[in-house]
């Protein structure tokens, strides 16, 4: 479960990051993806010593943790180019979407 879950979305934002700097491209994937898979590994480890320690709870609990963290990044630094050619964050991207 957690492959297909990785898998799709390591595919949407790898076709998110290709998007988003067209000059600097093949560092903007590279970096991505070194990053993606360090992540993979740091969190597994962290995973398995808790497991020991805790049980799934503890698991759970960094894996929230995890998604709180992400979640400002993603709504702030991501920017999508408006059909005009601005640049907007995906919440002014909603907001401007619910004033329409």
């Amino acid at each position: 479960m957690w492959a297909t879950a990785f898998a799709s979305g390591f595919s949407a934002l790898t076709a998110l990051v290709s998007e988003l700097s067209p000059e600097a491209r093949g560092t903007a994937l590279a970096l991505n993806t070194s990053f993606m898979f360090a992540g993979s590994l740091v969190f597994t480890a962290a995973s398995a010593v808790l497991l020991r320690a805790g049980g799934f709870p503890l698991v759970g609990a960094l894996s929230a943790i995890a998604a709180l963290l992400v979640l400002p990044l993603t709504l702030y630094l991501i920017r999508e180019r408006a059909p005009g050619g601005e640049s907007m964050s995906a919440a002014e991207t909603s907001l401007k979407q619910e004033r329409s």
